[in-house]
Parts: C-alpha cells; structure tokens; sequence
C-alpha cells in the first residue's frame, strides 16, 4: 500500500505539470501540494512496513490479516482528493456558463 501511495503521489505531482494549474508558491498548483503530501505519507509507510520486525513463525495458518478502517479511510480520501481541486479552467468554463445562464435570451 505504502509502494501505491507513493508512487501515485509522485506520478501525479509530475503528470500535473501538464495541467493549468494557477501557480502558487514555489511556482507548482494547489493540486501538487496534495501530491507531494501522499508521494511522502506512501514513502512514511513504506520505511515504516521496512523497520517492522516480522513475526515469529507459527505453526499453523495465520487469518488474513485485515486493515485498519482509519487506514482504509485515509486510503480513499488521497484517491478521491485530487479528482475535487477545480482547475482554473472549469472555474473560467463555470463562470462563462452562469453569465451565459443570467443574460435573457433576446
């Protein structure tokens, strides 16, 4: 999960050079900051998972291990995050289409 996270985090940070981001500070959009965030929370888990000890062996079939809902939780709210940041191209593109929506049609 951590190797997902960071590599989405950091694929995205890069893909959205592309997008029309307005710039911000240090010059990339609001969206990369979020990416930047996931890339190092992935990364956190991934040195995390590494420094864990592993588990005795034991002798018989150990139950699937579940994950924690707040992890669960965190997990859906990075995935679904990014697809809310409006670019502004969508607020141009809602605001040409509600001035279009006020002015009456003659």
């Amino acid at each position: 999960m951590g190797a997902f996270v960071f590599l989405y985090g950091a694929l995205r940070f890069g893909v959205d050079f592309l997008r029309d981001y307005e710039g911000g500070w240090l010059g990339i959009g609001q969206g990369q900051y979020f990416n930047l965030a996931m890339a190092a929370i992935g990364a956190g888990i991934v040195i995390w998972a590494a420094r864990r000890k592993a588990p005795a062996a034991m002798v018989a079939t150990p139950a699937p291990r579940r994950t924690s809902p707040v992890l669960g939780t965190l997990f859906a709210f990075l995935c679904l995050y990014p697809l809310g940041i409006p670019t502004s191209w969508t607020q141009e593109h809602i605001a040409a289409i509600r001035n279009e929506e006020a002015m009456p049609n003659p």
